[in-house]
Order: structure tokens, then sequence, then C-alpha cells
């Protein structure tokens, strides 16, 4: 049986745009199809919608709805941001988006990481924040190949192997293994789970790792309209640079490590 592991990038994050730089307005087309990014990098903005943080000692996120989008558009990509501030030395405050905010990071810090919304409404909804999205570290040509769903489901059978395409748009290194992979997961293809809203575990190998090796992951994938449920979960990882769709059916992951994942490196050789 593998252990549990949580997996960070080792790059090196981007830095904040200056507070009186102008931010470039970007193509959202690249933050939505499956294409990879520009080697050098994105930038963008967006109206602050949502602000959460924990109590773990980790950085307060901001979700941002990108400009040029409806906010009722159920299709309309939203990103959750990790705020640039540093309170312990940690391995999964690297290679994060970071933005510029003392207001947000100070209140942050003087609540003991909880920031309510209520906070967010009348000093940072209408406000607009630029945002820069790392580049992928290199490009790998060989990486556009496909994951497969192993049968770990108990209603596996009832639905057939589905394929996802893999996006070549971050490093994650796992163990002694490099791994370049953001991944489209779209789950209506998969069937439906047993229960309404109930959360499901599904074993995908990543193919095209160093050496030509392959590691198991486990992926927590989420059947349910309540951002709030999916935020909140044990083991979420809710990384910065994560694109979410709000549409219950599929979920988009950009950057180093997809957004609501769950991950599990198996101990077999």
């Amino acid at each position: 049986m593998g252990r549990f592991k949580k997996v960070t990038s080792g790059a090196a994050g981007a830095a904040a745009p200056p507070a009186d730089a102008a931010p470039t307005v970007t193509d959202l087309s690249l933050l939505t199809t499956m294409s990879p990014l520009p080697l050098g990098g994105v930038t963008t903005i967006g109206r602050v919608t949502f602000l959460f943080g924990n109590t773990e000692g980790r950085w307060p996120a901001v979700k941002l709805v990108l400009s040029g989008m409806k906010t009722g558009d159920r299709d309309a990509p939203q990103v959750l941001v990790k705020m640039n501030m540093k309170p312990t030395p940690c391995p999964s405050i690297d290679a994060l988006v970071m933005v510029s905010n003392a207001e947000i990071r100070d209140a942050w810090r003087s609540s003991q990481g909880i920031i309510p919304e209520s906070l967010v409404v009348p000093q940072l909804a209408s406000r607009e924040l630029s945002v820069t999205f790392p580049a992928p570290k290199r490009r790998r040509d060989a990486l556009q190949s496909s994951i497969q769903i192993l049968a770990e489901h108990p209603h596996a059978d009832s639905f057939p192997m589905a394929s996802f395409d893999v996006l070549e748009l971050g490093h994650v290194p796992v163990g002694q293994s490099d791994i370049y992979v953001a991944c489209c997961f779209k789950v209506a293809e998969v069937g439906p789970v047993s229960g309404e809203g109930e959360r499901f575990r599904r074993q995908v190998r990543v193919v095209g790792t160093e050496e030509g090796s392959t590691e198991s992951w486990t992926v927590v994938l989420f059947d349910s309209h309540a951002e709030s449920d999916l935020l909140q979960r044990d083991r979420l990882l809710v990384l910065a640079g994560a694109l979410v769709s709000s549409s219950p059916r599929t979920l988009l992951g950009y950057a180093n490590l997809s957004c609501l994942m769950e991950y599990r490196v198996d101990d077999e050789e």
C-alpha cells in the first residue's frame, strides 16, 4: 500500500509586478484551451470575489474572476491566488503565483490566518489585482501524451476507461523523478458516482517521467456545486495558479500541480 504524500514543486515562483505597473491583459484562451502557455509566463488581472485562509500557517488566497468574463457565467474561469508572504519556511510556498497587496497580508496575519468574507466585500470586492502566472520551466514535447484512469472506484465496471490529455505546464519533482504535468479532467466521461455530491478516488498513471518511468497518483475528483465544500476537504491541495471551472462536471488544473487533487506515491518499485 502506498503512502499519502503532498507533493510540491521546487521551481522558483514568479516575482510580483510593481504596484504601479500596468498589467498586461492576455488572451483568455491561453488559460482555458488545451495548448501550452508561452515560456515567458502570463500576466492578467482579475476582480476579487472571495478571500479565504486557514490556521495552519499557510498563505491566504484570493479568488479572482478574470477580467472580461461575466461573474454569473458558469464557464467563467476563476483563479485561486496565494499571497506573497512567508510567515515560516515551507516547501509549499515554492512556485506560487505572487500577488502584492499589503492590506490583505496584514489582515491575514492579524487574524491568525482566517479572513472573513465580510472583509472582502467592503475593501476588496471592487479592487482589481494583477496576477502573474509562472512560465513552464522547460518544454517537453514528448509529454503531450495521455494518462489513463485505473479501476479503483467501487463502481468502475459500470463506466469505460477514460484517458485525458496531459498539459505540460509545470515541473513537479517526485522523489528522483521529474514529472511535468497539468491535466484537464473531464469528469463526465467516467460516469456517475454513488451518492449526490460524493467525492471518489481514482488512480491515474502519469506517463512520460524521466527515463521512461511511471508514478502512481491518486486523484480526488468532486461532483459538487459547493465551492466551500471543495475548499474545506482535509487533504485538498489547492495551489496557486489553479483554474477552477464553475461547471460541476469539469475541473481545470493549471501550473505546477493540478488543483483539487490528492496524491499518493506508491512504494512499489
